[in-house]
Formats: C-alpha cells, structure tokens, sequence
C-alpha cells in the first residue's frame, strides 16, 4: 500500500497569491485616494487664488470710485463691451493674454439707485465657475452750507 504525502508547497503557493492579490487591491485603493486628494488640493489651491484676485479687484473698485477706466488701468483689464471687464490668467495665475489664459474673470460694472456695483466671476477655460464676489460702491455726497 502506497501512502501518498501531500506537498506543502503548494499550500505555500496558494496563500503567497493570496497575500499578493489582497496587497494589490490594497494598493489600488491607496492610489485612487491619493490622486483624490491630489485633484481636491488643486481645486481648492484655484479657489484660494480666486478669492484673492476677486478681493484685489473689489478693492481696486472702491479704491478707483467705480470709475471704468481707471479700473482698466489699474488691473490692466480689456474690454469686451462696455462696462464689462476681462482678466486672463495662466494655470500657475500669472497675468497673460487670451490666448494663453486658462483662468477668465468677467467683471459686471452696474449702477442701481446710485450705488455702483461690480459683479466678479471666476471660471475655467472649460467654463468651470470658480467664485463670484459682488463689490459696491456708493459714493459720498455733501451738500455745501
């Protein structure tokens, strides 16, 4: 009678696959949260800039008296149609032309009950709004005595 002996090698075998199989699914999903976090980082890295330029354009609004074209100047903005205001910046936000903006901020200048006002609105190149920030400006008048 012949007694046959198991090998334990190829237990051996199935638990290192096994081992290995729950090592790479491990893994891919490691990968995925930390491209995840990588693509809210960079969200949130643009909506910090965007706040920033749209606080920079709000003060340069009140500071300027609602006046357009010292706003031009002061952010170096173009016009598209009257009372409405273009910035172009690049993917790190460097102030640069259209044709090589990826960031856009449109800039509403309106007057309601003789309050100024600049609707700012910051989106993507894909049209992926940002932020949007409404300044004001009502001016001060002092009647002579």
């Amino acid at each position: 009678m012949r007694v046959r002996t198991t090998s334990k090698s190829a237990l051996f075998l199935m638990e290192l696959i096994i081992a290995i199989l729950f090592f790479s699914v491990a893994s891919a999903v490691c990968i995925r949260l930390f491209v995840h976090s990588h693509l809210i980082s960079e969200k949130t890295i643009h909506i910090n800039h965007s706040v920033l330029i749209s606080q920079n354009i709000s003060e340069a609004f009140i500071n300027s008296k609602a006046d357009s074209k010292v706003l031009v100047q002061l952010l170096d903005a173009t016009f598209e149609e009257p009372d409405r205001l273009l910035l172009y910046f690049d993917k790190e936000w460097n102030h640069t032309d259209q044709e090589h903006a990826y960031f856009i901020v449109t800039t509403i200048l309106y007057e309601k009950d003789r309050i100024s006002y600049a609707d700012i609105s910051i989106s993507d190149q894909k049209e992926n709004f940002l932020y949007q920030n409404l300044a004001s400006y009502y001016p001060q008048y002092t009647t002579g005595t």
